[in-house]
Order: C-alpha cells, then sequence, then structure tokens
C-alpha cells in the first residue's frame, strides 16, 4: 500500500473516532424528542381545530420529514465534517436513487401529456382496459380515475395506457 493510500484510509478512519459516535447519537437523539415535541405540538392544534384535523396531519408528516431529513443532514455535516469529495459522492449516489424512484411517476406524468394532447377517451366514456370495464371519472397528469359497474374507483397510471400494444 503506498503511502498516499495509507493516508486516505487514516483520514477516513479519523470521520468515525468514538467521540464523534458518541455525539452523533446524542444528537440524534435529541433529533427524536424534537420530533416528538413537534408531534405533540401538533395533536394539540388538532385537538384545538378540529376542523382543520386533516391539513394538520398532512403538515405533521411534511414537518417530520423535513426535520429529520434536514437535521440528519446538519448532524453528520456538523459533526463528522466529510471531505467535499465525500460529498459529492453520496449527493451523486442519492440522485440516481431518487431518479430511478420517481421513474414511473415521471412516465405517468408525460403519457398524461401525451393523454391531454391525443385525447384517445374523455371523461364519461366507457372503456375496457385490463380486465376492468367503467366509467372515466377523471382524467389527470398522473393517472386516469375509472368507476367500474360495481361502483368501484380504480385509479390506472397513464403509462400503462401508452404501454398496451
Amino acid at each position: 500500500m503506498e503511502t498516499k493510500d495509507l493516508e486516505k484510509v487514516i483520514e477516513l478512519a479519523n470521520l468515525f473516532e468514538f467521540k464523534k459516535i458518541l455525539w452523533m447519537a446524542l444528537a440524534f437523539l435529541l433529533l427524536f424528542f424534537l420530533a416528538k415535541k413537534l408531534n405533540q405540538f401538533f395533536q394539540s392544534m388538532i385537538s384545538k381545530m378540529p376542523s382543520n384535523r386533516l391539513l394538520l396531519l398532512q403538515l405533521i408528516t411534511v414537518a417530520n420529514f423535513c426535520l429529520y431529513i434536514f437535521g440528519s443532514f446538519a448532524i453528520i455535516y456538523g459533526i463528522l465534517r466529510p471531505p467535499e469529495k465525500l460529498i459529492f459522492a453520496i449527493a451523486g449516489s442519492i440522485a440516481v436513487a431518487v431518479g430511478l424512484a420517481l421513474k414511473d411517476l415521471v412516465s405517468s406524468i408525460i403519457a398524461g401529456v401525451v393523454l391531454l394532447f391525443d385525447r384517445p377517451f374523455q371523461v364519461g366514456d366507457r372503456v375496457a382496459f385490463e380486465g376492468v370495464y367503467g366509467e372515466i371519472q377523471k382524467i389527470g397528469l398522473r393517472a386516469v380515475r375509472l368507476n367500474t359497474l360495481d361502483d368501484n374507483l380504480v385509479t390506472i397510471p397513464n403509462s400503462k395506457f401508452l404501454t398496451v400494444s
């Protein structure tokens, strides 16, 4: 092993010193309790404003998501102080993972735009698609909603309409 490689291994090992790991554990524990207090706050708001319960429940989800994502990033970056190259490598990996996760959603949205311009069917038409027969209730950017004869609402992603041969 060359001296340069050994220095990189030592630099990486210094990122995970016991003291840093202990501080991170304490910070994540604090983040957990902060999220718990935030949930308690929203629950008290729900009891005071029951008419806005659904909106507040959605806000709880968004607030927790943001708190955990940005809080975790701040803790990891603030305590570990990783090198810039490592941050770019992790950010690139996350970008690829998110891109692959959103592939189907983006495909359905593009198909929705194509369906809006092509108009193979309209709201109110009765269609059969992949063994489902019903009346089209809504054509959205992401999906088409069908109301079947037995009064079930079926959601079909728009991308499926473009891939059927």
